[in-house]
């Protein structure tokens, strides 16, 4: 079984994710019904709260945090991904869950775009967009149960979430995107059901 983690480099997926901002400031502010997005990508609020940019919405300032996926990860296109196991201190599902505490910050909203190539380039991704704090209860519920571990795949060192799942799982606060040459040509959400 091939692990597609093994060439996994820190800095390389990082100076990924930042040619996808900076070629893509349009389709993020469309993706989160921003007016403006400044990046924050490698700040002490990315590296220790995982917010990765602020998106300004009218008056409010909205913190995101951005995964980026690549095409060779075809196969899971359809599903939205934390990394490192809970166990770990640099575990995504840490950050997720400050959502539920008032007194640390965390990001508003994350949002993943699956597919985007090495130019920071759509030509055809699948996007999620999820609250924070709801998908933080559907985490906390998960872990109580002990079932999270059964969505980590080691080969990934992630866990991987079926969007489906996530979209029912939850009541509100996600929404999905189809975009084709960097352009959103489907949408759906979860307030509407």
């Amino acid at each position: 079984m091939e692990d597609l983690r093994k060439d996994y480099s820190f800095q390389k997926n990082k100076e990924y994710e930042e040619t996808f901002t900076s070629n893509n400031t349009n389709l993020i502010l469309d993706l989160i019904g921003a007016d403006k997005y400044i990046d924050l990508s490698q700040t002490f609020l990315d590296i220790d709260a995982g917010i990765d940019g602020v998106a300004k919405i009218e008056k409010e300032n909205i913190g995101i945090a951005l995964r980026i996926r690549k095409p060779e990860y075809f196969k899971y296109r359809y599903n939205f991904t934390l990394g490192h196991h809970f166990d770990k201190d640099n575990s995504q599902v840490h950050a997720i869950l400050n959502a539920l505490r008032p007194d640390v910050m965390s990001p508003n909203f994350i949002l993943q775009i699956n597919g985007v190539d090495e130019k920071g380039y759509c030509e055809e991704c699948v996007a999620i967009k999820i609250q924070t704090d709801v998908f933080a209860r559907y985490l906390k519920e998960l872990i109580q149960n002990n079932t999270l571990d059964n969505l980590f795949v080691p080969r990934l060192a992630s866990y991987e979430f079926q969007m489906k799942d996530v979209f029912y799982e939850t009541n509100s606060g996600v929404d999905y995107y189809y975009i084709e040459n960097n352009t959103i040509t489907k949408t759906a959400s979860n307030d509407d059901n």
